[in-house]
């Protein structure tokens, strides 16, 4: 690497970081990453400023710039050993003002407010490292908290924003960044809208804020391998498409966090076979393909109208080309093995039906061009007596999905309280069988039962543990009663015979 580390000029991120460098090693330690000074400082004034992303050798807080730092180690070849310094960098908390606004300033980032200027609802919530300043609301690496009502401000309201609230801000995407108001709610789209202030032409713009570390990490630990289990992802990424609105970028981070190399090139390979050329029909023009689905970072501008469109549909042939990379070599056989379970409820069941169609046929379950198909197997392979009850319906062949549902349902809560109805049932009997019983036999003394009653169905009442009887007194048994006369025999006599 040529020379070592210099010392960093105080006041610079650089030294910010290594002055709380406990704090730092404690966010690294956090993702099982183990970190020195040394390496931090070496990295940052000789590694990372030759990347070509515009790094200073000073470190900065920008967010676009440590992304384009983070994206490079984690690519390919990429810098493994740079991940963990580079991913602590990003989630260090903020400097104080004067520090993040000297950083900022060089990649022309406004500094935001004045020091005796207050923004409402942007309070850093947690263990205060460095003394507490005036949040920047331009700062893209200030963490934020959730929006609060402003109380006593003397802003004008801002138009509400379509997105839910976030902890994070973002820096405009693209040149404009002038318009984002201070008491503006935040939100969680890496692409989201920002209100302007009053006097301009009053249209919303895109801000970038990235997909968080612990976003990425517990997505790919909470959910399946795609070869498992497809589905999973697949729903998970139309759910962060539609709300989180991702960039171009933000698709090959997600792409390379969440699937295989293999599987990711099946998934842009059956993407690029899904472009169509104006006239609808699938298109084989390899120019045609880059400029639908590019497989490098496009030039589009969400901010306009033609960027957004490029977006979206972009996402959309995403989306398809995960559902056709999900699809396995078609099996009906494979549909057939799908049966109810003794206790499974009729949703899941059906969802399981719909996952088999989906890995192992082309038929869309969910398209009611296919539903006689779905509901004959639906109603083939249900529980016996759900089964039976579906089958007695008239014309049951012609019946959607959901009315089919409202029976199984039915049948199934049924099945419970028939259960709950036998039990009951077989309690009472129990009960009433133990009723007839007649009471223990007494045990006598020495562990010894004592008597049983004479004869059969007598009325007398049991003998008392030391009852005698004989006499039916107590202190003794009938061996040892006194009132017992015993039968004796003669002492035998020996007698002589003797001669006269």
């Amino acid at each position: 690497m040529g020379q070592g580390p210099s010392s960093p000029t105080p006041g610079t991120p650089l030294s910010v970081v290594l002055q709380n460098f406990k704090q730092f090693r404690r966010i690294a330690k956090g993702y099982g990453f183990q970190v020195t000074k040394e390496n931090l400082s070496t990295f940052c004034q000789q590694e990372w400023p030759t990347f070509g992303v515009g790094w200073p050798p000073e470190g900065t807080f920008d967010v676009t710039i440590t992304g384009r730092v983070r994206k490079i180690a984690y690519g390919t070849p990429g810098h493994p050993d740079q991940i963990p310094y580079i991913t602590a960098w990003i989630d260090f908390k903020s400097p104080p003002k004067p520090l993040r606004v000297q950083a900022l300033s060089k990649v022309g980032v406004h500094s935001g407010p004045t020091s005796g200027q207050k923004v409402p609802g942007t309070t850093q919530v947690g263990a205060k490292v460095l003394p507490p300043s005036n949040p920047d609301p331009l700062d893209p690496a200030e963490p934020r908290p959730p929006p609060y009502p402003v109380q006593g401000s003397s802003h004008p309201s801002a138009p509400p924003l379509t997105s839910p609230p976030h902890t994070r801000t973002g820096t405009p995407y693209g040149s404009s960044r002038s318009g984002f108001s201070p008491d503006s709610t935040v939100s969680a789209f890496p692409l989201r809208q920002v209100p302007t202030t009053p006097g301009e032409s009053g249209r919303p713009f895109m801000v970038y804020v990235p997909f968080s570390t612990s976003d990425l990490y517990n997505w790919k630990q909470q959910n399946p391998s795609f070869s498992d289990k497809p589905q999973s992802l697949i729903s998970l990424l139309e759910t962060v498409f539609y709300t989180h609105q991702p960039t171009w970028d933000d698709c090959q981070q997600l792409l390379r966090v969440l699937f295989t190399t293999e599987e990711r090139d099946k998934i842009i390979l059956e993407a690029r076979k899904r472009v169509v050329d104006p006239d609808g029909h699938p298109s084989t023009d390899p120019g045609r393909r880059n400029h639908v689905f590019p497989e490098s970072r496009p030039d589009w501008d969400p901010n306009s109208d033609r960027g957004r469109e490029a977006l979206d549909r972009y996402r959309q042939l995403l989306l398809g080309g995960l559902r056709a990379a999900a699809r396995k070599p078609t099996n009906m056989s494979k549909v057939s093995e799908i049966r109810q379970g003794k206790s499974e409820s009729p949703a899941a069941y059906l969802e399981r039906l719909y996952e088999a169609y989906r890995t192992y046929t082309p038929i869309d379950p969910e398209d009611p061009n296919n539903r006689r198909a779905v509901v004959i197997d639906f109603v083939s392979n249900s529980a016996p007596d759900i089964r039976r009850k579906l089958q007695k319906l008239d014309g049951f062949e012609g019946k959607t999905l959901t009315e089919l549902m409202e029976v199984a349902k039915r049948v199934y809560d049924s099945r419970e309280e028939l259960q709950e109805k036998q039990a009951r049932s077989m309690t009472r009997a129990v009960v009433a069988a133990l009723a007839q019983i007649p009471g223990d036999r007494q045990s006598g003394k020495g562990g010894r039962p004592g008597p049983r009653p004479q004869g059969r169905n007598t009325g007398r009442p049991p003998l008392g543990r030391d009852q005698c009887a004989y006499c039916k007194a107590t202190g003794h048994w009938k061996s040892e009663c006194p009132n017992r006369q015993r039968k004796t025999k003669p002492e035998p006599v020996l007698t002589l015979d003797m001669d006269d």
